[in-house]
């Protein structure tokens, strides 16, 4: 009688968390949601993206984003605090970010700065400091090793030989970097434009780090291309071998990746572009790695070029054979998809 109340109460507690999974759908926001930027801590989501102020939005679920709590955690400036990302590094909240150089004729005209916050992205953030001042630099995020106690900085900077470039440096601080290195530069074919018979550099922009649950396998990816369709600025992608993270040589560079065309789900004909601006983060149960990414609003827009932005969102799945991370797929605006685990 124990063992048959046992497997009733087993089966009983997965049909209910199957039924309280929360589902979400396409956009989670709309409007100014440039560089945005999902993470999720103790229980809740936290969103937040490019503005004259940094306002963090939370929710429970991901889909409870939009109509989810926004606090101001700095105010405005006077100055765009663009690609900001919010890290946690021993117990503290801190918050990157590009900005420019408050001395007009200082140089470098644009770089990197970061804001110290508390216990949980919600705290008030302060000043902390000009992290890069001997090269111009932008879309900084953080890259942690499994097994490493050295957090990393990678960020976007000046073009080596004509080319845009990926820079690292170890933090020996959460405010203090190390010597920097050219972790990859978009010398490949498709990291560049055609035009006339030549291939011209761009830019490069939006580097993020994502990790293979299963098997721990760490990636980079960043974008490349100065076209206002977003679909038309290819994914590459740095695979780790094991070496040394600031040796370009311990990464294996691939692509070009596309996340695929952003569809409407009332049968129109037209199609909206994505994957612009691509960031990751973990599911609540640390077993999934989910996608975040910008797409034009409407068809008559196409990608964006009109400053029509929505925010989507998709799981990133990955090969059984290798590990790779597989991009590809469409995400339906408007259509209702199973949340991530642990909501």
């Amino acid at each position: 009688m124990t063992v048959l109340i046992l497997r009733l109460v087993t089966v009983l507690s997965a049909l209910l968390c199957h039924v309280l999974a929360a589902p979400y759908s396409n956009p989670i926001a709309r409007g100014t949601v440039y560089d945005p930027f999902i993470t999720f801590s103790e229980g809740y989501y936290y969103f937040l993206s490019t503005g004259y102020d940094l306002r963090v939005t939370r929710a429970r679920t991901l889909d409870g984003l939009k109509t989810g709590q926004t606090k101001v955690i700095f105010p405005d400036s006077g100055v765009v605090f663009e690609t900001p990302k919010l890290h946690k590094i021993d117990g503290t909240w801190w918050l990157y970010f590009t900005a420019p150089n408050p001395d007009p004729s200082g140089n470098p005209p644009v770089t990197i700065f970061v804001l110290k916050g508390g216990p949980t992205p919600r705290d008030p953030f302060t000043y902390a400091a000009q992290l890069i001042n001997a090269t111009a630099a932008s879309h900084p995020t953080i890259l942690r090793l499994p097994n490493s106690p050295t957090p990393h900085l990678l960020f976007a900077c000046p073009r080596i030989l004509s080319l845009p470039s990926l820079c690292i440096t170890p933090l020996l601080s959460p405010t203090t970097p190390g010597p920097i290195a050219i972790l990859a530069s978009a010398n490949a074919t498709w990291e560049r434009r055609q035009t006339g018979g030549f291939f011209l550099p761009t830019s490069l922009t939006s580097p993020s780090v994502l990790a293979n649950p299963a098997t721990n396998q760490t990636f980079i990816t960043y974008s490349t291309g100065n076209s206002p369709e977003l679909s038309s600025n290819p994914i590459t992608l740095l695979t780790h071998n094991g070496g040394n993270p600031v040796d370009e040589r311990s990464w294996v560079k691939t692509g070009p990746y596309h996340l695929g065309a952003y569809t409407t789900s009332a049968g129109s004909d037209g199609t909206v572009c994505g994957g612009g601006m691509v960031k990751f983060f973990t599911s609540p149960d640390g077993k999934e790695v989910w996608s975040v990414y910008l797409a034009g609003e409407d068809e008559s827009d196409k990608c964006g070029r009109g400053g029509d932005w929505h925010l989507g969102v998709k799981r990133v799945r990955f090969g059984e054979e290798g590990g790779m991370p597989e991009f590809g797929g469409t995400a339906e605006r408007g259509e209702w998809f199973p949340g991530p685990g642990g909501e």
